[in-house]
């Protein structure tokens, strides 16, 4: 649906033990399955940071697009701060 409607996502940080991968860049839902099941373990996750934020926002404002950022509760993540701070 997101090139269907041209909707831009910014990728989560997905960490697994000490490799680090944007998700839907580096590594898609089956690449993250197939490490799943081949290390035995469950990732870690984090939020983009304010730099990946900034980034992020100025391309997508650059093409003269609205931005409608849709973000988690921030009771429950970080990243609606990082996107504040962007």
């Amino acid at each position: 649906w997101e090139s269907e409607y041209d909707i831009q996502v910014i990728p989560i940080n997905i960490q697994f033990g000490d490799r680090t991968y944007l998700h839907g860049v580096d590594l898609d839902n089956e690449g993250f399955y197939r490490l799943v099941d081949e290390s035995g373990r469950i990732p870690k996750t984090s939020q983009p940071s304010p730099y990946q934020f900034k980034e992020f926002y100025q391309r997508v404002a650059q093409v003269g697009d609205t931005i409608l950022s849709l973000h988690v509760t921030a009771k429950l993540s970080g990243t609606y701060a990082s996107a504040v701070a962007a």
